[in-house]
């Protein structure tokens, strides 16, 4: 494992201050895979999506559509939009 340690001056708090920055570092597998390694079930289960919603539907709306078409039993989402807003909603 390569650690890399900078000093360096805060101006703010008018002290020095460490950053550490490890860049090898391995995946213990209880806590994770590496992105590549993780499978769709894995992304379905523990990700999230990003929709770009249209006006019309509300947010439950597109989380219905989207267990629908996934197949799933569990989602939901992380804002509400109103029905005639447009933006991303993370579900």
């Amino acid at each position: 494992m390569t650690v890399l340690r900078f000093v360096h001056s805060d101006p703010f708090r008018e002290r020095e201050r460490e950053t550490v920055r490890v860049l090898d570092a391995g995946t213990d597998e209880r806590y994770g895979k590496r992105p590549e390694e993780r499978t769709v079930e894995d992304l379905l289960r523990f990700g999230f999506i990003a929709v770009d919603k249209h006006a019309g539907p509300t947010s439950q709306d597109v989380v219905s559509s989207v267990r629908r078409v996934l197949g799933v039993e569990q989602a939901g989402h992380g804002g509400t939009l109103d029905a005639l807003k447009v933006g991303e909603i993370p579900l």
